[in-house]
């Protein structure tokens, strides 16, 4: 029996074999030859079937495979893993010693491989990861995503981004945290991703070509920010959504279209090598752009304190009623430009919060919610919860009441023994002469 037979057993017992294999398939077989732990035909051919769907993916199925062993047998992976082929032994007037040699592996691996900062939207990070490779973002987002992918961070699945994951050695929950699409892969590291992610599950709060009023509704709209940092410029993922018109770190409000020459801004569809993210059309630097302060910052910060209040606190099937105020609110202005999303930004005032964010299902949330869409930002939230956790021990243990206007006067201080009400003597209301 040749080695193929005694690779996959031949046919028997109506196993399929190597017979059914497709000639282009050979090199697979033929590198899976020494990766198959078992000598039963069936169990072969479908380890081999698994390696064929991998290997269609674009990954390195044997890759894969080595890394499985790990994850199944853990520390016995040694036991299942192919045995070393050890140098045989020249011998006197034997001539030339020759030695078997495996098949040199592809690279499984990016030469260069920039990691995904936590904000950053995909698009960016693929953006950055075309120039670090000295390729067009065009042609390299092509030829990493494959045909049919307009929007790049909306359109790819779960495989691509796996095989993605793999060729730059990062997790798929991380690339997945720079998507526009719910993935339940996605790993938030930080709070503004999970605020954004309440808003995701509605395709008006994001920004494209077809929201901002271009003919060509096929390809992704991004907004800029003036103040990109010159060592390492990225796209924010929060630049993406419509509700977002002024930065809540900067105070500025956002360009969504070149300062230049007023044409939507496509980090991917550039066509030359750049590392300084230009216009497509005018090769205008948009970190160049004209910087202005908004009003419209403390509201914009509030909006998303409220937004990461009910990620974090409020169950997602509660959820619903608050987006869907705050789109109602919006109109229009989501479809238009960002002058308009600012002046309806600017407009979100505390003492209207239940018509523009909605009231909670749950009563008990209505206070804090209130106090973030005042201004107040978390660490506020858990002094004022301590303060009243202070005042429900002590009027429970009998230590005397504390008064409401002692609070807001003392806020943040403990409260004093004089503003404790005093136990009135009998001495005092005692008749005169008794």
């Amino acid at each position: 029996m040749d080695s193929k037979g005694s690779a996959f057993g031949g046919v028997r017992g109506g196993a399929p074999g190597l017979a059914d294999v497709a000639a282009d398939d050979d090199e697979l077989a033929t590198a899976a030859e020494a990766w198959l732990p078992t000598s039963d035909p069936v169990a072969r051919a479908g380890i081999l079937a698994i390696l064929q769907r991998i290997a269609d993916t674009g990954a390195d199925p044997i890759a894969e495979l080595r890394e499985g062993l790990h994850r199944w047998f853990g520390p016995r992976d040694a036991v299942a893993m192919p045995p070393r082929t050890h140098r045989p032994r020249g011998r006197a007037n034997a001539g030339l010693v020759f030695e078997p040699l495996y098949t040199l592996r592809r690279p499984t691996l990016w030469p260069q491989r920039p990691k995904r900062l936590p904000d950053e939207l995909f698009s960016s990070w693929l953006w950055r990861a075309a120039v670090a490779a000295g390729a067009p973002p065009r042609q390299f987002a092509r030829a990493a995503l494959g045909p049919g992918c307009d929007d790049a961070d909306r359109d790819v699945g779960p495989t691509p981004l796996r095989r993605l994951a793999q060729l730059t050695a990062q997790t798929v929950g991380h690339l997945a945290a720079g998507m526009l699409q719910p993935m339940p892969e996605a790993t938030h590291e930080i709070s503004s991703s999970l605020a954004e992610s309440v808003v995701l599950l509605d395709d008006g709060f994001l920004l494209s070509r077809r929201g901002l009023r271009s003919a060509r509704p096929s390809e992704p709209g991004a907004a800029i920010l003036s103040a990109l940092p010159p060592h390492r410029p990225y796209f924010r993922r929060a630049w993406r959504l419509a509700h977002v018109a002024v930065c809540p770190e900067h105070g500025c409000l956002l360009h969504d279209r070149c300062w230049r020459c007023d044409k939507q801004v496509a980090p991917l569809a550039q066509r030359s090598v750049d590392p300084i993210p230009r216009c497509l059309h005018c090769e205008a630097v948009l970190a160049e752009a004209p910087s202005s302060s908004s009003r419209a910052g403390p509201r914009q910060a509030a909006l998303q304190e409220l937004l990461l209040y009910l990620a974090i606190h409020i169950p997602a099937h509660q959820r619903t009623p608050h987006p869907e105020a705050l789109r109602c609110r919006f109109g229009r202005a989501l479809c238009g430009w960002v002058a308009e999303r600012e002046a309806v930004v600017a407009g979100l005032f505390p003492a209207s919060m239940e018509l523009w964010f909605g009231n909670p299902a749950d009563a008990r949330h209505a206070e804090k919610l209130q106090m973030l869409a005042e201004g107040a930002n978390p660490a506020s939230l858990a002094a004022a919860a301590r303060q009243k956790r202070h005042k429900a021990n002590r009027t429970l243990s009998g230590k005397g009441a504390v008064h409401d206007n002692d609070i807001q006067q003392n806020a943040g201080r403990k409260v004093s023994v004089a503003a404790r009400p005093l136990p009135i003597s009998l001495d005092v209301v005692r008749p005169p002469g008794r």
